[in-house]
C-alpha cells in the first residue's frame, strides 16, 4: 500500500458519519471531500480501494474488541452487494460489523 492510500484511509476514519455531504448515496466517502482533505486529486478507484481497506481494518479491530451493544440501534447498508451493519447509540457510531453475540 502506498503513502497516498494510507493517508486516504486515515482521512476516511476522521470523516463525520453524520454529515451526509461526506458520503455518497451508496455510503462511500465522496471523492470531493477526500480531495479537499488530502489536497490532491482522488479518483473513484483510489477512493474505492481506500474505502475497502478502511472497512477491512474496522472489521478486524471491532472483532478484537468486546462491544456492549445494549440499547444500540443497527443500520444495514448494502455496498457493492455486500451487507454491512453499523451500530449507533444515539448519534455515536459504536461498532461496524455483526453483533458479536450472534457468533
Amino acid at each position: 500500500m502506498d503513502e497516498k492510500q494510507e493517508r486516504l484511509i486515515a482521512i476516511i476514519g476522521e470523516l463525520d458519519v453524520n454529515n451526509a455531504a461526506h458520503f455518497t448515496g451508496s455510503g462511500k466517502p465522496t471523492t470531493d471531500i477526500l480531495k479537499e482533505k488530502l489536497e490532491d486529486v482522488v479518483s473513484a478507484e483510489e477512493r474505492d480501494q481506500a474505502w475497502n481497506e478502511f472497512q477491512e481494518q474496522a472489521a478486524e479491530e471491532s472483532s478484537a474488541v468486546v462491544v456492549d451493544l445494549t440499547g444500540a440501534a443497527s443500520v444495514m447498508t448494502i455496498i457493492d452487494g455486500k451487507a454491512q451493519l453499523k451500530w449507533y447509540r444515539g448519534n455515536e457510531l459504536i461498532h461496524v460489523g455483526p453483533d458479536p453475540k450472534a457468533a
